[in-house]
């Protein structure tokens, strides 16, 4: 992956594919690649001013929303994925829109990819962990040797351990999860 972010004609391609989706929504900014000045080492694109901030301004637009809602259409709809979406690479535009850049990490999430984790989403949402624990497997996040019997209340327990014990994806602290499920 690293070799392939350092390949700047590569980069200039998927920023031109990202461009192609997203720099048709209004809220969102994209830079143009110059494609025939650009080489393995040398990336040519338009300049885009911008800030890291404010994220949600006195007039009530909301950076984090616009983001979110574009990073789930990537992963859920179009599977063209900005795969570092970092305070570095999103900027705010002087008249209040999000500007994306470097293009050096993207990813193609395939359909079943996303299917998978809708399916994924629809468990956590319902709170239906043996459909969580079936769309983990299909992903790839679990194997085939994988006892899903055991799985199941391994994972109900941790959840609640890790909500403080409301059970809610809102109240879910990710660090205690993770040593949850490491345990």
């Amino acid at each position: 992956q690293l070799f392939g972010e350092l390949d700047y004609v590569r980069e200039a391609d998927n920023c031109e594919r990202f461009r192609d989706i997203y720099g048709l929504w209004d809220n969102v900014v994209v830079p143009r690649s110059c494609c025939t000045l650009t080489r393995k080492k040398v990336l040519v694109q338009e300049w885009v001013d911008g800030e890291k901030g404010p994220w949600v301004d006195e007039s009530g637009i909301d950076m984090v929303r616009i983001g979110l809602k574009c990073s789930v259409d990537q992963l859920l709809n179009t599977g063209l994925f900005h795969a570092d979406p970092h305070r570095g690479n999103l900027l705010r535009t002087p008249d209040g829109k999000l500007a994306i850049i470097d293009f050096g990490m993207m990813a193609d999430v395939s359909e079943e990819e996303r299917f998978g984790l809708i399916g994924l989403v629809i468990g956590l949402q319902n709170k239906d962990l043996p459909l969580v624990t079936e769309y983990l497997l299909k992903l790839g996040f679990l194997d085939d040797t994988t006892q899903l019997d055991l799985i199941v209340p391994r994972l109900r327990a941790a959840v609640k351990n890790s909500t403080g014990g409301t059970g809610k994806a809102s109240d879910v602290n990710f660090s205690k999860l993770q040593a949850e499920l490491d345990a």
